[in-house]
């Protein structure tokens, strides 16, 4: 998103927002999509192709990876950081379960997939709370990740994650 259009309340993720939040992500979300979709066919030669890959939700309104975010959230709530927002699953679930992984390299390939692209956000926020220290922020980092190995570890059977998505592909006429 462009910007983040509110905190969310009790929770981290826009997925679990309350009705009034969804409203003002939504909004945003849609000025937003428009601008892409905007600047990228402009940028689009003639006869390029877009493709657009959107999280969905099934028929019971669940995106799959909702366990993801919940640890998320619950590791922020224990380091007791408060009023930030968070702005592709990976395969190993499967070869835990054939026996190809122990349950500690499940934790750690798991990690390290999620602390990719969540930890970017998360050390933002951390530094501009407080004005931390890069020390003070890498210490909390440590111990939200080492938080969040403990739940994935108690909360192994919600990891057979089923995502769901849609794409979208356009292609720019010749002219």
């Amino acid at each position: 998103m462009s910007c983040n259009p509110c905190n969310i309340s009790n929770h981290c993720v826009s997925l679990f927002c309350s009705n009034d939040e969804y409203d003002i992500f939504k909004q945003q979300a849609h000025l937003d999509y428009l601008r892409f979709l905007e600047y990228r066919s402009n940028e689009l030669i003639p006869g390029g192709v877009l493709i657009l890959c959107f999280p969905c939700s099934n028929d019971k309104g669940l995106f799959g990876f909702e366990i993801l975010f919940q640890i998320l959230y619950k590791c922020a709530t224990l380091l007791q950081n408060k009023n930030y927002s968070i702005i592709l699953i990976h395969y190993t679930f499967t070869r835990l379960q054939q026996g190809e992984l122990t349950l500690d390299e499940f934790v750690k390939d798991h990690t390290r997939f999620l602390r990719s692209w969540a930890e970017p956000s998360l050390r933002e926020t951390l530094e501009r709370n407080n004005h931390r220290s890069n020390e003070g922020v890498e210490t909390l980092l440590d111990q939200f990740w080492n938080l969040y190995e403990r739940e994935v570890k108690e909360l192994l059977n919600q990891f057979d994650l089923c995502c769901f998505y849609a794409y979208l592909i356009l292609k720019k006429d010749l002219i």
